[in-house]
């Protein structure tokens, strides 16, 4: 993602909010996380996903589903390509006090800087449609 794209997503999350990420994003918080524990459970559900380790989260939005990451796993890795939409996870995050997640700010270059074998899980839900080709070469 180049710099003008984090610029229309930053923009479009501070007009949209929640409904930037998900189209169906209930409004308050309590519906908010629990879709996205739904949804995370519902992924799982379908792997063997071994828990207590770490996880990638690629593409993390504002911690929709990075709550419940955190309730399974001993360390989370946040990333995601737009500043505000991070640091508004970040902030939602401190609020239940979570300390084992690292937030990452920017793309796929970013996982040179993650140790080798220091990710057991790597998760990444409606993000890849958003990538440019160039992005990836």
């Amino acid at each position: 993602m180049g710099d003008s794209d984090e610029t229309v997503w930053n923009a479009f999350y501070r007009q949209l909010g929640r409904e930037a990420l998900t189209r169906q994003a209930p409004r308050d918080d309590r519906a908010y996380y629990l879709s996205g524990q739904r949804e995370v459970e519902a992924i799982f559900g379908r792997f063997l996903v071994p828990q207590g380790g770490s996880v990638l989260e690629i593409g993390c939005g504002d911690g929709r589903m990075t709550r419940t990451l955190a309730t399974k796993f001993t360390r989370v890795y946040a990333l995601d390509a737009a500043r505000d939409v991070l640091d508004a996870c970040q902030n939602a995050m401190q609020e239940w006090k979570y300390k084992h997640i690292q937030y990452l700010h920017g793309g796929v270059e970013l996982l040179d800087l993650l140790p080798d074998h220091s990710v057991d899980v790597i998760l990444s839900a409606a993000v890849f449609q958003h990538v440019h080709r160039q992005d990836t070469i």
